[in-house]
């Protein structure tokens, strides 16, 4: 089974980032500044750490050339490239990691192959991402991905062909990392999610995804329906509901309510809908941002410590009074 290691990294933004990961679809949520950038540079072997231990089957991707032709990666800033077109860089591509697909096989699986004969100087920033991400997870026998923001910017790489390929790419045994700033990203993406932050790895939140990346704010969910204001009074009339924001200006045809418990708002929207006669079109939860989660890590990090800071002073006040 395919194993990603670090321990103790620093590199870059990265102060002492530990994690173990086995075959499967891992999501590290958090922004540049977290370190998600150089995480993913580390990994696919492009970047050296100044101190700690990064192996991949036991070994070291930056020192081992084989096992880094066997990483794809998707950078947060691909390298500049020879003034070839496009389908002879990836052709290039191929033929270092011994691949021997087509290039012009690989651009149209991932609906790329208008790109084939133009200039890679003359591509969009999103577009020069399509293909690294088509290169990447193109690849045949990876033992890891490492993906940096890879359902962002990718001009016209539908997000569902990523979402599988990746899904396919973990089946067949590797360690496939999705660095993201965005919580839908990540819930999209699918596996498990590691929260990173300020360079550490901090904690991995379950599912459901809202409720873990930030415990104790509640849920919000965003209701789409012809009949916004209807069901927005119905909704306010509601004990479960704490808050209803309507906003037919920025999002027409979209409400959203917010309480804090999930089960008892889900109920609330249903009887809301059948007073108010709404249809609803789809209902879907508000993920909280990276600086939710951060906040309520930091908040986690509080109240542990403030417990622990107890438990470590009640043996004494007992001694005292007896």
């Amino acid at each position: 089974m395919t194993t990603l290691s670090l321990d103790k990294i620093f590199a870059a933004e990265l102060v002492g980032a530990s994690v173990a990961l086995e075959a499967g679809v891992h999501v590290v949520l958090g922004s540049p500044s977290d370190g998600t950038a150089a995480l993913v540079s580390l990994v696919a072997g492009t970047a050296r750490k100044k101190r700690g231990t990064l192996t991949l089957n036991g070994e070291d991707p930056l020192r081992t050339p084989g096992l880094r032709r066997r990483v794809g990666a998707l950078l947060a800033e691909e390298p500049a490239v020879e003034d070839a077109t496009v389908a002879r860089h990836v052709a290039a591509a191929l033929a270092l990691r011994g691949d021997a697909q087509n290039a012009d096989g690989v651009l149209a699986a991932f609906g790329l192959q208008t790109m084939a004969a133009r200039r890679p100087a003359r591509l969009s920033a999103g577009e020069r991402r399509a293909v690294a991400l088509a290169l990447a997870l193109s690849h045949a026998q990876p033992l890891a991905l490492a993906l940096h923001e890879p359902l962002a910017n990718v001009a016209i790489i539908p997000r569902r062909t990523v979402v599988e390929a990746i899904a396919s790419a973990a089946a067949r045994g590797a360690v496939v990392l999705c660095a993201t700033a965005s919580p839908r990203d990540a819930a999209e993406l699918g596996g498990g999610v590691v929260l990173l932050d300020r360079g550490r790895f901090v904690r991995r939140p379950g599912l459901p995804l809202a409720a873990e990346l930030a415990p104790g704010a509640g849920l919000t969910l965003a209701l789409r329906t012809e009949s916004p204001r209807p069901l927005a009074a119905a909704l306010s009339n509601e004990d479960a509901v704490a808050g209803v924001e309507l906003d037919e200006h920025a999002h027409p045809g979209q409400l959203r309510a917010s309480g804090p418990d999930a089960d008892a708002l889900a109920l609330a929207v249903l009887r809301a809908a059948q007073s108010s006669g709404a249809v609803i079109d789809a209902i879907e939860p508000v993920l909280p941002s990276v600086d939710d989660a951060r906040a309520a890590t930091a908040a986690l990090w509080r109240a542990a410590y403030e417990n622990a800071y107890r438990a470590a002073r009640a043996p004494k006040a007992e001694g005292g009074a007896a």
